[in-house]
């Protein structure tokens, strides 16, 4: 399990643990964009751009442009695939 409250790999389920997460977008980006950015920002906005990524994916799933299945992925790891670059690290953890 990669992100919590990714219980589903065709449908997950984007909820965040009892603890207080950033769920607004704007309370991710403030988050985000601080001194002093949480791994809970980071989860949150990891899970955001999924989310945008999947809805894309299902649409273009629904066209008929795009064939996950045919590359043997599911459409939320495709949609993970889309997004993954964004969070690339080099081995001091800074984003690349």
């Amino acid at each position: 399990m990669c992100c919590p409250g990714y219980h589903d790999r065709e449908h997950p389920s984007f909820s965040f643990p009892a603890t207080h997460e950033p769920t607004g977008l704007r309370e991710i980006l403030a988050r985000l964009l601080s001194d002093h950015p949480t791994g809970a920002a980071m989860r949150a906005f990891a899970l955001l751009c999924q989310r945008m990524a999947l809805l894309y994916v299902r649409k273009k799933v629904r066209a008929g442009s795009v064939y996950p299945r045919f590359l043997g992925l599911s459409t939320a790891d495709l949609a993970m695939d889309c997004v993954a670059a964004l969070f690339e690290r080099d081995t001091g953890g800074r984003f690349l």
